[in-house]
């Protein structure tokens, strides 16, 4: 999808600005982003379908925790605010994979997740 609007939400800010340049170097807006649980409840609080197409979501905002149970919660949200028309990619070091997001890519593979980006295609999805 060229000129993709995404949304980061990842705790690690060095990874959230390294995705955003990215992103923003291969012709994509970043919209907006999240550090935390509660940042990203108010940052989706704010989002109406057609406000994003890709959310980059990391599984876990607390240290140590590896269940992904925090990216499980921001993927409910998004999907009960935007329903199918947003692309949600797990984008994680953890074996445990985000339930409710479309794909999975390790968040060091910035080739694929743009990859990922630049093919995905918003027709293929359900309203």
């Amino acid at each position: 999808m060229e000129n993709a609007k995404v949304a980061i939400f990842e705790d690690r800010e060095e990874l959230r600005r390294l995705l955003s340049n990215q992103l923003v170097t291969t012709g994509h807006q970043v919209v907006a982003e999240a550090d935390s649980l509660r940042a990203a409840g108010q940052v989706i609080n704010h989002l109406a379908p057609g406000d994003i197409d890709i959310a980059l979501l990391d599984g876990n905002f607390t240290p140590g925790r590896l269940d992904s149970g925090e990216g499980r919660t921001i993927a409910r949200l998004l999907r009960a605010r935007l329903g199918e028309t947003v692309r949600i990619i797990n984008i994680s070091y953890s074996e445990a994979p985000i339930e409710g997001a479309d794909i999975q890519i390790p968040k060091d593979d910035l080739r694929a997740i743009e990859q990922d980006i630049a093919a995905y295609k918003p027709a293929d999805r359900q309203p």
